[in-house]
């Protein structure tokens, strides 16, 4: 009876490590795409550029020493990569990057979707609230001049047009199994899923407590689930990190998200065990030995 028990309570410490990745997974997938490979695209081809127009550069000075002064002025205006982190990075940047990765995918999904894409006026939104995180990054004023020709071009380009007609391309080409996909990845974004696995990871603990038959011992066995699933996130993220860089033209991925969680998981089942060590293991042996009398006594009793 007592090992069928001690399977059981392992079986449902197994289920909890997994709802805990898996619910790390929700909190972090979305992040590690935006931030890990998007960002670290637009990076990517912002640095390429700057190489580009630097080697242009400098066979403009060489060919022509007149220009030279003109040439390097053109580098110092070509968007600085720190600074472009630092933009990338900013919250609304961020934001903006979430609403067109969300309505694309939506709308690969959903046609209906198509009408919420508003690209330029997004566009311009975000350029009159960022004028000055913008200047850094250029390195010059942005006149009100300027801006404005920037908004007439936005508007004539029609380049929401063009955006939704390519995510109509997109949807023809995809298969069944890549729509499916596409599917999982929204649901498993989503808040419904995330409260699911809460609710599931509530009705595990209350299982292990019941067949604890405590209403403490359930809190070691959570924190060895924490302990456990925290590990395995440090190693997901590092072995991550280092096989996309190693196997990718991205320099950098960005996995931090995931590597934060699986540190806070950690930390909590290190503090929960120390507790429960600290509080709880003194009532534990007191009983064990309370027991182990009990039955001494009734042995005794049963041979006189």
């Amino acid at each position: 009876m007592k090992f069928i028990k001690k399977v059981l309570i392992g079986f449902l410490v197994f289920i909890l490590i997994d709802l805990l990745g898996l619910l790390a997974l929700s909190f972090s997938f979305k992040k590690v795409l935006v931030n890990g490979v998007i960002k670290e695209m637009i990076i990517m081809e912002i640095t390429n550029e700057q190489e580009n127009n630097t080697n242009d550069s400098s066979n403009d000075s060489v060919t022509d020493s007149n220009n030279y002064s003109v040439t390097e002025e053109n580098i110092n205006q070509v968007t600085d990569n720190e600074e472009v982190r630092k933009l990338l990075n900013s919250k609304e940047v961020e934001n903006l990057i979430n609403k067109y990765l969300d309505l694309t995918i939506d709308s690969i999904i959903d046609e209906d979707n198509l009408n919420e894409i508003e690209l330029e006026k997004d566009m311009i939104k975000f350029l009159e609230d960022n004028k000055s995180d913008l200047e850094k990054v250029v390195g010059e004023e942005i006149t009100d001049e300027a801006l404005s020709n920037t908004k007439e071009q936005l508007e004539t380009k029609d380049m929401s047009k063009e955006y939704k007609q390519t995510i109509r391309n997109i949807q023809k080409d995809l298969t069944p199994t890549e729509k499916s996909l596409l599917k999982a990845y929204k649901t498993l974004i989503s808040l419904s899923f995330r409260l699911i696995i809460i609710t599931l990871i509530i009705l595990d603990i209350v299982f292990i407590a019941l067949l604890q038959k405590s209403l403490h011992k359930w809190i070691k066995n959570l924190s060895q689930a924490f302990i456990i699933s925290g590990v395995l996130l440090i190693i997901m993220s590092l072995a991550g990190k280092l096989i996309v860089e190693t196997a990718s033209e991205l320099k950098t991925f960005n996995i931090n998200s995931l590597l934060t969680i699986g540190i806070i998981y950690l930390i909590i089942g290190i503090i929960t065990i120390i507790i429960y060590k600290f509080i709880f293991k003194d009532k534990d042996n007191n009983k064990e030995n309370n027991s182990q009398e009990v039955q001494y006594d009734i042995s005794q009793a049963s041979t006189e």
